[in-house]
Formats: structure tokens, sequence, C-alpha cells
């Protein structure tokens, strides 16, 4: 159950991590405008009401990765086939999201493809994991 636990939490951290390091890149592409903070609610929801679709594109595969490395590192720290972590993770990972367009309105079709990348890809993730 330990290792469970630990690898719940390793791979929330590994997703996490891989989601920062595509929305960094993101950023480096589609930088906000000049004087603008991410802390600023308002000026994030402008800059994503501007964002082009091959914006919200490679946001997308950053969670799809992400949530594949999240359950890849979850069945390896775990050494368990159940698919119990990766759902958590996928969870999580939705949870997160809804959080996220809750805060930040989005086009339709990228909240649509967000809460179906997480599920599938941190299973997806699991299965390449195993031994």
């Amino acid at each position: 159950m330990l290792r469970i636990v630990l690898g719940i939490i390793a791979g929330t951290i590994v997703g996490s991590i891989i989601f920062l390091v595509f929305q960094m890149f993101n950023g480096l592409i589609f930088p906000l405008p000049e004087g603008a903070d991410y802390r600023n609610q308002e000026a994030m929801k402008d800059f994503v009401s501007g964002l082009p679709a091959v914006g919200f594109v490679l946001i997308l595969i950053g969670y799809a990765v992400g949530s594949v490395g999240a359950g890849y590192i979850a069945r390896k720290i775990s050494r368990h086939a159940s698919i119990v972590a990766p759902m958590i993770l996928g969870l999580l990972f939705s949870i997160g999201w809804a959080m996220n367009i809750s805060a930040i309105p989005h086009p339709l079709w990228v909240i649509v493809a967000g809460f179906a990348i997480y599920l599938p890809f941190t299973f997806f993730g699991h299965k390449l994991a195993a031994d």
C-alpha cells in the first residue's frame, strides 16, 4: 500500500513537472504581452482568449505526455498491476483541469480534449511500464 501511495505522489510530481515544461515552452512561443502578469487573472483570461489553436494543442500535448509519464512512474514505483494508481492520478489531474477552466475560460474543444486526456493517458503510461 505504501508503494502505491508513493507511486501516486511521484507520478503527480513527474506529471506536473512535464506539464510545466510544456507550458514554459509554449510561453516562449506565445509570450504574455509586455507588462502582463501570470498572477493577474484578468490578464490571463485576455491572454488565453487570444491564444492561437496551436498554443492550445501544445498544452494538450504536454498534458498527454505528462499523464503518460505520471502513469509510468506510478507503476514502476508501486510495482503493482492494479489500475488504482493511474486512475487516481487521472482523476487528480482532471480535478486540476476543472479548477483551471473554471478560473480561466477556454474554448469548448480545449475543455473537452483536456478531460479526454488524463484518464486514458495515465492508464497508457501504466501499461507501458508493465514488466
